[in-house]
Order: structure tokens, then C-alpha cells, then sequence
């Protein structure tokens, strides 16, 4: 790593996630912006992350690279599977090839849980999501994340490159706090500070990692909210239930469900999300009971 800042080539930098990086971050390090669409941001290169020119240009000096940027679900309608693979698989492919003739040696990915959901959060069933689970990826978008994964564990044995793959749950720059929370929604700084861990920490050699929503649910819980939901909210937040009806919110047995196991990510990065569905409780007007503890 150089001295002072980390400079850190930022793929994607216009997008939801890339926004928040570069908010949550500061003034702490030296970003290189690149996406295909800049908004109107001079500090943001306009191109593609599988321009090999453009790229080896932007990475010279660079101490690492997070890789936000891909096809993905809103992509659908307009890309053939091929070229998704070609981009999203090829491109990264380009980036660590950089990462080798520039001797970058970190690289953070934004991967998806839905390498274990799939695109209708269904592949997994009413379970409870780790890092050793089988994949399941049911189109296109989650089999090129699980293949970039693999690409990078291949540049790390080969050439010594650390690679971090962060595996996200569902994250939205629009949609304030909400019941989601509980298991499937994780909010965009969250996300962000993830990534910023995984870019800083070291020594970390090769990981993926699930990122998701902290929650104290179980298997049994599981089963139980697809009959009795409040009970379940009475469980862990007593008093909960009739401060959501108060506020019109609809309970739900699928808020319940998938959950994913976020252990490793505190054991390897130090990190937990800071707003969590207890957060979103006391926005609420809820009131947690004194802990005798």
C-alpha cells in the first residue's frame, strides 16, 4: 500500500453502492471513479470496466480496486446470457489482469446473495444462509457473480492477489428503514462500510462473505412466523406488535425469512450492520424494556 491514502480504483462509482462508498469514506481516501455513466461528475471517468485501455490508464498507482459495477437484474430485458458473461466474467477478468501488471493487490467484489436465493429469493426455501451453504443460482446475474468468485480465487493462488467477495442482501438508495430489515433488507452505508473494511483490513488473503441484515432469528423462528408472526416479534421485541399495527405496518411471514449467518464477516472484517430492525423499531416510538443484564 502506498503511504498516506489508499488510492482505490472504484468501478461502478455513479451506482447506488458506488455513491454510498464515496460518502461513507470522505475525505480518508483517494478514489479513481470510473462509470459508464458519470451524472454529470467531473470526478468520474466516463467509460466501461472492460475498456483494458482505459482501465490500465485509470489503475497506474492504485493500492486496490472495489468492483461495484456489472450487468445485473435491471438488465434483463436488454442482454443476452452471453453478454453478461462476456462483460461481467470478461471484465473482470481485465481488471485482475491490471491488478497483475500494476501489482494491485486487493480486490474487493461486489457479489449477491442471490448466488444462494436466486432472482425470486426462492432457491434457498425458508433457511438459514452461510458461507458454506451449496450455491444456487437459478439465471444468468448469480451464476457470473459465483463464477467471478471463483476467478478470483484462482488470481489470488496464481499471483498473490487478495480478493474479498461480499455477498449482498438486498439494498436500495430509496427505501428508508423498513420490516425488512429483519432478515432480507441491509441499508447502502452498511453496505459501504463493508467494502471500506474489506479494502483496509490486512493480511486478508481470500473470503466471501455474507452481508446481511443482523438478526437474532433461528430455524424455529422461522418456522413458527409462517403461523404465528407476532409471536415471534413478541419473542425477541416485546411490545413491538402493537406499536407496527399503530403504525400501519403489515406483518408478514416472508419478512421472516431468508437469514443469513453474518459471523464470518465480524470475524474477518470487524463488521456488523449499524442499523438494524431494533433501530427501525425505535424509530417507530418503540420502547425497549430495561435490560437487567
Amino acid at each position: 500500500m502506498s503511504k498516506g491514502k489508499q488510492k482505490i480504483l472504484l468501478t461502478g462509482a455513479n451506482g447506488t453502492l458506488g455513491r454510498a462508498i464515496r460518502a461513507e469514506a470522505g475525505n480518508m481516501i483517494e478514489f479513481v471513479c470510473v462509470d459508464i455513466v458519470n451524472g454529470g461528475d467531473p470526478d468520474i471517468h466516463t467509460g466501461s470496466f472492460t475498456d483494458g485501455a482505459l482501465m490500465d490508464s485509470l489503475m497506474e498507482g492504485c493500492d486496490a480496486v472495489i468492483h461495484t459495477a456489472a450487468l445485473h437484474g435491471g438488465n434483463r430485458k436488454t442482454h443476452t446470457p452471453t453478454q453478461y458473461t462476456e462483460m461481467n466474467v470478461g471484465g473482470q477478468v481485465t481488471l485482475l489482469e491490471l491488478c497483475v501488471k500494476h501489482g494491485v493487490k486487493r480486490f474487493v467484489f461486489s457479489s449477491t446473495m442471490e448466488v444462494h436465493v436466486g432472482g425470486d429469493w426462492l432457491a434457498c426455501g425458508m433457511g438459514m444462509l452461510d458461507e458454506w451453504m451449496t450455491p444456487n443460482p437459478n439465471w444468468v446475474y448469480p451464476m457470473n457473480k459465483l463464477l467471478c468468485e471463483q476467478v478470483g480465487l484462482y488470481y489470488h493462488r496464481q499471483h498473490q492477489i487478495e480478493f474479498v467477495a461480499l455477498r449482498y442482501m438486498w439494498f436500495d438508495a430509496t427505501m428508508p428503514m423498513n420490516p425488512l430489515l429483519l432478515s432480507r433488507y441491509i441499508m447502502p452505508a452498511d453496505v459501504a462500510r463493508a467494502n471500506l473494511l474489506a479494502v483496509s483490513k490486512p493480511d486478508l488473503g481470500y473470503h466471501t462473505l455474507n452481508i446481511g441484515p443482523k438478526s437474532p432469528l433461528t430455524q424455529a423462528d422461522i418456522g413458527k412466523a409462517m403461523s404465528d408472526p407476532e409471536a415471534v416479534f413478541e419473542k425477541y421485541w416485546p411490545g413491538s406488535v402493537l406499536v407496527l399495527k399503530e403504525k400501519g405496518v403489515e406483518i408478514k411471514p416472508d419478512q421472516f425469512w431468508p437469514v443469513t449467518l453474518i459471523d464470518r464477516a465480524w470475524q474477518v472484517l470487524g463488521w456488523r450492520p449499524e442499523v438494524t430492525f431494533e433501530t427501525y423499531l425505535l424509530s417507530l416510538g418503540w420502547q425497549k424494556p430495561f435490560d437487567f443484564d
